[in-house]
């Protein structure tokens, strides 16, 4: 089969690259384009081999979009039953449906990068012009659940995937690395790897502000009906800010190999000087993200969390600093493939019930909005903070029908392995967290009640 090249040409827009995450400071404001971007100043398209591209419309309940899936050398080949990990690629902000599985391959030398051993296939869904891959409060978007429920198993049913968290990983730039590191850091039990580039992954330190100010613009792109369209109204309702804010999931990314790019908005060379004289107010971006991404890896550290940053004395919100990052970190992210699950996990979140590593939590029926956390989950027991009372339902720790005891009291595994059992946290909270009613209770001390649960094993009969 021969080969199909095809060049792209592209011309000054900045939004392409800045997403939707900041309202720019530009004199004179720009545009809101929902419809299409126009490229990047100074910044030419990539020639690449199109015979590994394959373009499919990805229909499920959470959404019916296009995605491009890059496959690799050789898959086709007659005979070759190989399976292959997955790299997710998530876009930035502003592009539109046909614009936004392109971006990567127009302009990072991701194609080239998969051409080399360990071959992988690469997949750039649609994640909408101003999504913030979320499932929006007013239910007017559903990106998280169509990625993760709708995108993930049709590539796993129709491609020869290794399909497992430990061959599954997610990058992406701008709007795009908010999202990986938000599908990481809230399905660590999903991807083995994230890597951000360029993207504002501190939401609740001052960005989140900002990013309620670009609900107007996002929702004139989507459809929203209301300014509280993305995480629900700041003013009563913070903690759903906080429940996808990578910086408060800190823990949630133990397991995970993170690999976080961010430059500080200096020029590198020529190049990026003539993107800066034609980005009409954009050239702050990157400078106003470092210091975000500087303190979520210090929330890291705090955590206990291994990662690799690449914070360099340079570097532009733009793919010319991204491609060279995206090369520095591309063998630490092939390279996180079949690391093993944590012996044991720490995990929070705001739901009313979820399920991570298997397990399964359910809080209160009468608790408020609030952080649940879960310290140190293993088949040996875990810790448990929060309030009310709290139904858990393990992994497949047990023997089948066998008799546990869990801080001494019996309990029988089921079928499957899996014990239920309540966990008593104290009267239930009645003020949704963050609130100033919750933020006075607390400062008062004594507001959290943590537990800790451990099992022990007796006889099967």
């Amino acid at each position: 089969m021969g080969r199909s090249i095809r060049r792209f040409r592209v011309v000054a827009a900045v939004a392409a690259l800045a997403g939707s995450l900041v309202v720019p400071a530009a004199a004179e404001p720009l545009p809101v384009r929902c419809d299409r971007q126009q490229g990047w100043p100074g910044l030419g398209g990539i020639e690449y081999d199109t015979t590994r591209m394959r373009t499919v419309r990805i229909a499920g309940q959470f959404g019916d979009e296009n995605a491009n899936v890059l496959l690799p050398p050789g898959y086709d080949t007659p005979g070759n039953t190989r399976r292959y990990p997955v790299v997710y690629v998530l876009h930035g902000g502003s592009w539109g449906p046909d614009e936004g599985p392109n971006v990567w391959p127009n302009y990072t030398p991701i194609i080239s990068l998969t051409e080399n051993e360990p071959h992988v296939i690469a997949v750039f869904p649609y994640g909408g012009a101003n999504g913030i891959y979320t499932d929006w409060r007013d239910g007017s978007q559903q990106w998280e659940s169509y990625h993760l429920k709708d995108v993930i198993p049709f590539i796993d049913a129709h491609y020869r995937t290794i399909p497992d968290r430990a061959y599954r990983a997610v990058t992406g730039e701008s709007m795009g690395g908010v999202g990986s590191l938000l599908y990481a850091g809230r399905h660590p039990d999903m991807f083995v790897a994230a890597a951000p580039f360029s993207g504002g992954v501190e939401l609740s330190s001052g960005l989140g502000v900002i990013v309620g100010a670009s609900y107007e613009p996002a929702g004139l792109c989507a459809g929203a009906t209301s300014l509280d369209g993305v995480w629900g109204n700041p003013a009563t309702d913070e903690v759903w800010l906080h429940a996808h804010n990578p910086g408060d999931l800190a823990v949630n990314y133990g397991g995970v190999t993170l690999n976080t790019y961010m430059g500080n908005g200096v020029p590198c060379d020529l190049d990026d000087e003539t993107i800066a004289e034609s980005s009409r107010g954009y050239t702050g971006f990157e400078a106003a993200f470092r210091p975000f991404a500087e303190q979520l890896a210090q929330r890291w550290r705090q955590a206990g969390i291994p990662f690799n940053a690449d914070f360099p004395s340079c570097g532009m919100h733009s793919f010319h600093d991204i491609g060279p990052a995206l090369v520095r970190a591309w063998p630490r992210i092939v390279g996180a493939f079949g690391s093993p699950p944590p012996a044991a996990f720490d995990y929070r979140a705001v739901e009313s019930s979820f399920s991570v590593w298997d397990w399964t939590f359910a809080a209160d029926a009468a608790r408020a909005t609030e952080f649940l956390d879960i310290a140190d989950a293993s088949c040996r027991g875990l810790g448990l903070t929060g309030s009310g009372l709290t139904k858990v339902t393990t992994a497949r720790c047990f023997r089948p029908r066998s008799r546990v005891l869990v801080n001494g009291s019996p309990v029988r595994a089921d079928a499957s392995g899996r014990i239920t059992f309540t966990v008593d946290l104290g009267p239930a909270h009645q003020f949704q967290q963050f609130t100033p009613a919750a933020r006075t209770l607390e400062a008062a001390g004594g507001y959290w009640t943590s537990t800790t649960v451990t099992f022990t094993r007796g006889a099967s009969s």
